[in-house]
């Protein structure tokens, strides 16, 4: 295992979220349904001190991941319904107890928690706990992985604690993030966002440990992972303009037997479905990435995937992202604006 998960925890500097405030209220239904906007529907319950009951929530978008600050001022308890995503809780401040799944987990202030998808939980905070959360979709996280390794990671499952000495590179990349935000009196620009997205994501997969940290950083055991590496770094350079598997395996100089067999050992897949895929999540990128009103679903499939055939790449494309290409492009801004979240809670 590479030494990357663990740097000098005084070089990372992370704390509020600076430009949108999503919530500020003393309502705790009202704190728990825009909160459920961001990650799943949920119970909040809150203890001790009642009347200190503040919820400000603080949010940034990077890309397609949210980064969201925390402060409720009071003792609680979340019990929440199995997320559709992952998320990355920080300790910046108090501590907090979590049931994920059948595990209990303790955290203080410098800890992280990492949820995974499809698994329930349950927490308690300390009155004075401050808390910054991210939001991946898993679609993001098996993509990057990716493009990290040769072969397939659609399962990931994270280890959920994460001690104040580990995952320095996440916290450095967010810390970045943050830093940027910072300095601006806007909104992030929209291709910045995706770069810092970029680089939180690798700092995920090569800084967290998880189901599949192995493959990602050790180096590649037996030559059938070179002969794969090869291939995909060739479908890589050349996903606007396919090529034929066949001209694939003649280019890194193996029988196309030897490139079909590695990609059904380490993949599960041919390496003509890896190819597609690969295109297909290229378009996924681009489009999301894709902010004007002039963009067209045609151009990106065609200058960003080779895709070809427009009918069949749409339906393709849905049953791989679970949406129409036309949706992902037309798609609301991320987040939530503020006013929506108030006027759908105060109909006065």
């Amino acid at each position: 295992m590479h030494s990357l998960s663990r740097v000098a925890p005084s070089v990372v500097r992370m704390g509020d979220v600076p430009n949108r405030l999503l919530v500020d209220t003393t309502d705790p239904k009202q704190a728990a349904a825009v909160v459920a906007t961001l990650l799943s529907p949920h119970i909040l319950s809150v203890g001790g001190d009642r009347d200190g009951f503040r919820a400000r929530v603080r949010h940034l978008q990077l890309g397609d991941i949210q980064v969201t600050h925390f402060r409720y001022g009071s003792e609680l308890e979340i019990v929440a319904q199995p997320l559709d995503s992952y998320a990355v809780n920080f300790m910046l401040q108090g501590s907090t107890e979590t049931f994920v799944g059948r595990e209990c987990v303790h955290s203080e202030t410098g800890d992280a928690v990492v949820y995974s998808p499809h698994t329930p939980f349950r927490l308690t905070c300390s009155q004075d706990h401050e808390m910054l959360c991210l939001v991946v979709p898993t679609t993001a996280v098996s993509s990057r992985a990716r493009k990290l390794t040769a072969g397939s990671h659609s399962d990931i499952t994270f280890t959920p604690f994460v001690d104040r000495e580990s995952g320095g590179l996440v916290r450095s990349a967010v810390a970045t993030a943050l830093q940027l935000a910072h300095a601006r009196s806007d909104e992030l620009p929209v291709a910045l966002g995706w770069e810092l997205r970029d680089a939180v994501l690798a700092g995920m997969l090569l800084g967290l440990r998880h189901s599949h940290s192995d493959a990602i950083n050790q180096e590649p055991r037996d030559a059938s992972f070179e002969v794969l590496d090869q291939a995909m770094a060739e479908m890589r350079a050349n996903l606007a303009s396919p090529i034929p598997i066949p001209r694939i395996a003649s280019r890194i100089g193996v029988p196309l037997r030897v490139l079909q067999e590695a990609f059904r050992a380490h993949c599960n897949m041919t390496p003509l479905a890896c190819y597609k895929r690969l295109r297909l999540e290229a378009v996924h990128d681009e489009l999301m990435r894709r902010t004007s009103p002039d963009a067209t679903v045609t151009d990106v499939a065609v200058t960003t995937g080779g895709f070809l055939h427009l009918g069949r790449f749409s339906r393709e494309y849905s049953t791989v992202f679970g949406q129409y290409p036309s949706e992902t492009l037309r798609r609301p801004p991320p987040g939530l604006p503020i006013a929506q979240a108030t006027t759908a809670l105060d109909p006065s």
